[in-house]
């Protein structure tokens, strides 16, 4: 009973991250693309956030032309520091222990407690 619980609680967890990246393609397959130097932008016609994910930078189209490039140099940080992998780990270690609370709290603050 014990291991079907934690099986559970692991697929709940980690299917949070399987819905992450079904968004994440379907905004990739139906925006505008064109590629900057090492990374690729991605223009969304929904209002979404910016991101990045991996060499990917993921910005709306609404946004406007003044801000266009802080957000980059900002999701360029984020790229150069390997901040999507970090928190694919952060989300499997969440995964694996769901029934720690650390695990959570780490996860919110991964590179205050790694620095």
């Amino acid at each position: 009973i014990v291991a079907v619980i934690y099986g559970l609680g692991v697929a709940i967890c980690a299917s949070s991250v399987v819905v992450q990246l079904l968004n994440i393609y379907r905004i990739s397959k139906k925006a505008n693309k064109s590629r900057d130097s090492r990374v690729t932008i991605v223009r969304s016609e929904d209002k979404i956030a910016s991101f990045s994910f991996f060499n990917t930078i993921y910005i709306s189209s609404q946004t406007s032309a003044e801000d266009i490039e802080t957000i980059l140099a900002h999701e360029r940080s984020h790229i150069a520091h390997n901040h999507s992998l970090e928190r694919l780990v952060m989300e499997a270690i969440k995964a694996l222990l769901w029934w720690n609370p650390f695990a959570w709290i780490v996860a919110k603050f991964p590179a205050a407690i790694v620095r």
